[in-house]
């Protein structure tokens, strides 16, 4: 995508990383002024975007404009074997917390983790 940053100029700039310009419906003459940045759901790692890559399952980017897969991590409530950004992430399992980002999942209050990532209760809620 790419915008007069000059009303009335005869050349358009590229959008820069982290943003976008959508292409104009056919015969829209209007000449766009402005580039729209991705959403936190998204990236755009190069110049003259028409749309932002979509981040991976279950994660999002801390701001606007991020330029950048390795961006996107885990939202609250999700996590990811891998412990790294930018890869899908996983509901956190029953008995844990999952802080989000790459953290990992710990037990909540009243459960001890076991192997391969299960909880289990080890107190009766009162």
């Amino acid at each position: 995508g790419t915008r007069n940053p000059v009303r009335g100029a005869s050349s358009c700039a590229p959008c820069a990383a982290g943003t976008y310009r959508a292409p104009r419906a056919p015969g829209d003459v209007s000449a766009a002024t402005s580039c729209t940045q991705c959403s936190p759901f998204s990236y755009m790692p190069i110049d003259g975007a028409t749309a932002c890559f979509a981040c991976p399952n279950n994660t999002l980017t801390q701001t606007l404009g991020a330029t950048s897969l390795a961006q996107c991590a885990c939202r609250r409530g999700f996590f990811t074997p891998l412990a790294t950004s930018g890869v899908p992430c996983f509901a956190c399992p029953q008995g844990a917390v999952c802080e989000g980002g790459a953290a990992q999942p710990y037990p909540a209050e009243g459960f001890i983790q076991l192997q391969s990532r299960r909880f289990k209760q080890i107190f009766p809620q009162c």
